[in-house]
Parts: structure tokens; C-alpha cells; sequence
């Protein structure tokens, strides 16, 4: 096996004039070089044949104690015994059950026959101490043959502890060539190698959101020109100087409506009671239910009129106001020329407004070219914020897997040290 220890140093040894024993290794070696290791100590303490030797000697005694049991089961029933030995059945019963599970798979290794052994073992303490609990673990000789008189041990015990001396023979061969712990390292290796590829994956993943979020950023920007061009086009210019007008004179409207509402809320009670006298005089409900839409569609100002009436009734007493009520409101009913620049005032806004208006298909197209462009730019935006933070994320998640990583390289080289008295250095 030395061709496989050159062949193991040349790969994997680098050696240095400081530390000659150094191992420098990169990681993706490692599973490569604890198997070699492995294979070294396999060969070299003989653990295959160890394997089969203890294998073979597991079937030999099952063979020997099945025979034996057959015999001692054949010995009380010629006795005649069997009524006063139902417990030494039941014994004969587990140990038959016990010796079924010493069965083999074609292909041996040292981890199952390890695990068989752990099961064995807990099968073994039971049938150790149901013998001891009852009378054959002292009375047992009428089982015994001439060869074996004066036998100073329960013959079914005897078999048992060889069986656990040939399991603890075993174990401690293999124990001692070290190969156990070459297991711990291979099982090390590979939660290494595990961790090695989530973290290979992390970094891939986070390389496409890296280069996803260039091209989103790219066609931001791209999305960022269409938008400052069409707020440069003068066609859009003109639309939103327009609009921004369209919203002044609106306000004004909002104006006269609040002004002409509060006036007419004023006059009111003189108004409604007007009304009453004149019931069939549809304009002055039109401003009791509508006073500012009436009043705008009011062409000639007929309410100036109607106004004039309601001050002579109420100056007649046919209208009943309180006095400070009547002032006020025979005060507001001779304020006609505010009437009349309110509607004025009304008329040429909306003139305005109207002389405002564009071609709907002008506005119509650049609009949709505006909302269409602000839509891209904003959808490419929150594809921008999201991915950035799920790459916030992934790069601590990154920076855990590496720390885990270390930290997993960091306790092999120690286990490598305990185990194998061996400095190694793992690169990434």
C-alpha cells in the first residue's frame, strides 16, 4: 500500500521548508482525501478481514447455539420436565428470536456491523438479565452433558458473553486502526461539501440578481429619458400648461360657487316665505333647491327683479323677519351690482375654459404616451427597490454560509489534529 501513500502525498502535501507535515489541500479535494486516508487504514489493519472474520464467527455461533438449544429443548422433554420449565422456554424463545437478527446483507461494511452491534447489544442485556432473574441461572445441570458436568456457569449465559466478547473484540480492533474516527472525519467532509454547495448556490443566485438589477437599472434609465423627452415635447408642454390654467380657473369657480351659495343662504328665510306667497313662480324654487346652478343659467337676471319684490313685501310686512334679520337681508338685496359682476365674473371663466380646449386626439395620444411611460418607469423602479433588498439579504445570508463554512473547516482541521496527529490547511 506505500504506491498509495506516495500517490496521496503528491497530490495533496504541499510541503513547506517551515512545516514539512503540513497538509494544503483545497476544499474540493477533501472528500478525495479522507477517502485515500481511510483506504490507508483499511489496508493497513487489515479492516475487510476483520470484517469478515467477525462476521463468520457471528453465523458459527448462532449455528452452535441453535444446535444446543435444539438439544436442551430435546433433553427436558425426554425428562419430562416441561411443566416445571416454562420459564427456561420462554428464555429458549427470546434467544431463538435474538439469534434470527444475526443475519448479513452481500455487501459488508464496518457502519452497518456497527449499528448491528448497537441492536445486538440492547437484545443481549435483556436475555443476560432474564436468566439471571430466574432459577436457571443456578439450576441448569439436568440441561447439561456429560462433557459439561460441573459446569460452573449457565451454559446459555456462557454462549451469550462469548457472543459479547467476540462483538467487543471487534469493535476494539477497529477502534484502535483508528477507522472510527475516519468516519467522523468522512461524515465532517461531507456536511463541509453540503455547506460548500449552498453556499456556491447563494453566490450563483446572488450573481443573477446582481445581473438582473443591472438591467432593470439600464432600462430605468432608459424609461427616464422617454419621460424627460416627452416633458420636453412642446405638444405635452403646451397640454400640461393648459391643464395647470384649467385648474386655476376651476378654482375660481369653487370660489364664485362658495360666494353666491353663502349669499343666498343669507336671504333664505325671505326667500322661502316669497315663495309661499307666490307659489307658482317655479324660478324662486329653482334657487331655493339650486341657488348657484340657477343662478349661473339665470341669463337676464331675473332674480334682480324677484329681489326688488321680496324688499317691497318685506317693507310692506307681508314677509316677517326679526329685525336684525331684516336689516341684513334688505342690506344684501340692494348689493345688486356684486350680483351682477359675480355672473360677469362666471361667464368670461368659462370662456376661458373653453377657448382652452385641445384637439382630443392630441391629447389623447400624448397622454397615453405620458402614462404609459410613467407606468414603465415606475414598475421598473419597484423591480429595482425589490430586488435590491432581496440582494441586502442574500448577501447576509451569504456572509452566514461563509462563516458556518469556516467554522465547519476550522473544526476538521482540529478533529484531523486529535485524530490523526496531523496539521492540515483547507483552501477555498
Amino acid at each position: 500500500m506505500g504506491w498509495l501513500a506516495d500517490f496521496f502525498k503528491n497530490i495533496f502535501t504541499d510541503e513547506v521548508e517551515d512545516n514539512p507535515e503540513m497538509v494544503r489541500l483545497h476544499i474540493n479535494d477533501l472528500q478525495d482525501w479522507v477517502r485515500i486516508r481511510t483506504e490507508e487504514i483499511v489496508y493497513e489493519h487489515k479492516i475487510n478481514e476483520t470484517l469478515t472474520n467477525y462476521v463468520n464467527g457471528l453465523k458459527d455461533k448462532r449455528w452452535v447455539l441453535e444446535v444446543k438449544i435444539d438439544e436442551w429443548e430435546k433433553k427436558i422433554s425426554n425428562l419430562g420436565l416441561s411443566y416445571k420449565t416454562e420459564n427456561i422456554s420462554t428464555i429458549f424463545r427470546s434467544t431463538r428470536k435474538f439469534l434470527e437478527l444475526i443475519s448479513f446483507p452481500d455487501k459488508l461494511t464496518v457502519n452497518h456491523i456497527f449499528e448491528q452491534n448497537s441492536e445486538f447489544e440492547g437484545h443481549l442485556e435483556e436475555l443476560q438479565k432474564a436468566i439471571e432473574k430466574s432459577s436457571f441461572s443456578y439450576n441448569y445441570s439436568f440441561i447439561l452433558s456429560k462433557e459439561e458436568k460441573g459446569l460452573a456457569i449457565n451454559p446459555l449465559l456462557k454462549e451469550l458473553l462469548s457472543l459479547i466478547n467476540l462483538k467487543e473484540e471487534f469493535e476494539k480492533k477497529v477502534l484502535r486502526s483508528g477507522y472510527t474516527k475516519m468516519e467522523n472525519l468522512q461524515r465532517k467532509s461531507l456536511v463541509i461539501e453540503e455547506t460548500k454547495e449552498k453556499l456556491q448556490g447563494l453566490q450563483e443566485e446572488m450573481n443573477n440578481k446582481n445581473s438582473r438589477l443591472k438591467t432593470i437599472e439600464e432600462t430605468k434609465e432608459d424609461k427616464e429619458e422617454e419621460l424627460l423627452s416627452l416633458n420636453k415635447d412642446p405638444q405635452f408642454s403646451k397640454i400640461i400648461k393648459t391643464e395647470e390654467r384649467k385648474k386655476i380657473l376651476q378654482k375660481k369657480i369653487e370660489e364664485l360657487d362658495d360666494l353666491i351659495f353663502l349669499f343666498f343662504t343669507k336671504i333664505k328665510p325671505a326667500l322661502r316665505q316669497f315663495a309661499e306667497l307666490n307659489p307658482g313662480n317655479k324660478l324662486i324654487k329653482d334657487y331655493l333647491n339650486s341657488s348657484t346652478v340657477t343662478f349661473y343659467e339665470d341669463e337676464g337676471l331675473v332674480i334682480l327683479s324677484l329681489l326688488r319684490n321680496i324688499k317691497q313685501a318685506i317693507e310692506e310686512g307681508k314677509i316677517n323677519l326679526l329685525l336684525q334679520q331684516k336689516d341684513d337681508i334688505v342690506s344684501l338685496i340692494g348689493e345688486k351690482e356684486q350680483l351682477q359682476a359675480l355672473q360677469l365674473k362666471y361667464k368670461k371663466i368659462t370662456e376661458e375654459i373653453k377657448s382652452l380646449h385641445l384637439a382630443p386626439i392630441i391629447t389623447k395620444d400624448i397622454s397615453l404616451k405620458m402614462d404609459e411611460a410613467k407606468y414603465r418607469l415606475e414598475h421598473f423602479s419597484k423591480q429595482e427597490e425589490k430586488l435590491k433588498s432581496e440582494i441586502l439579504e442574500m448577501e447576509e445570508e451569504v456572509k452566514d454560509s461563509q462563516a458556518l463554512l469556516q467554522r465547519e473547516i476550522d473544526l476538521f482541521q482540529s478533529l484531523v489534529k486529535i485524530a490523526l496527529d496531523k496539521e492540515i490547511e483547507i483552501k477555498l
